[in-house]
């Protein structure tokens, strides 16, 4: 017999869900339990494609900001580089100035000579109508270097004043002593022109050439 007063103990068994029913709890018998097996492998197996789905994205993602910076840094580069030979081109255009060009009046030697020499040449007998004569003075000046640069004039017999001719050249010995010639610069009927682009060269031109005006 139950007893409702205060103090008094429920003898009635409860299942763990609270849930059991009176005639259960009355009878005394045990309560019974039902068991689901659940198969997750489809779940896990999607779980784990989405893992390496975000892993691949990572790497692309990464390989791409890499490429980007990579590129960047190469456009800067050549920027810099492209920048940096416009410059110099625009200096060595404006601070470049042409080779003065040194001229000389016929030296009395030079005409002593010449006229020596044509006064042989009109005593040269009968042939001397089928000879074309010229006379050609050479100038030869010493470098620092050893080497000489030759200034070449050649006079045609009736003009002896004026060369028609004129021309430079650097003369070189190698180590076996051949005579080696680069040519400088030419004279021509008024018309200078320089047969270098080297700039110690021309520097050569200016000091040591010596054309005749």
């Amino acid at each position: 017999m139950q007893s409702d007063q205060p103090g008094s103990n429920d003898t009635r068994q409860t299942s763990p869900d609270g849930d059991l029913s009176e005639a259960q709890a009355e009878s005394g018998n045990e309560p019974q339990y039902a068991y689901v097996s659940h198969n997750f492998d489809s779940m896990n197996r999607a779980i784990d494609n989405q893992i390496q789905k975000q892993e691949l994205m990572s790497v692309i993602y990464r390989t791409q900001r890499y490429e980007k910076g990579t590129r960047t840094v190469f456009y800067v580069v050549a920027t810099i580089a492209i920048v940096a030979l416009t410059a110099t081109l625009i200096w060595w255009l404006l601070n470049t100035s042409p080779v003065p060009l040194t001229l000389d009046l016929p030296a009395i030697e030079d005409r002593k000579a010449l006229q020596t020499l044509s006064g042989n040449a009109d005593s040269a007998g009968a042939d001397a109508g089928f000879i074309n004569t010229s006379f050609t003075v050479f100038h030869r000046n010493l470098t620092p270097s050893g080497d000489h640069v030759v200034t070449g004039k050649t006079y045609a017999p009736e003009n002896l004043d004026q060369p028609y001719e004129q021309y430079c050249y650097l003369e070189t010995a190698n180590a076996q002593g051949a005579l080696n010639a680069i040519p400088l610069a030419s004279f021509d009927e008024q018309a200078y022109r320089e047969e270098t682009q080297d700039a110690n060269l021309l520097k050569l031109i200016n000091r040591y050439c010596r054309f005749t005006r």
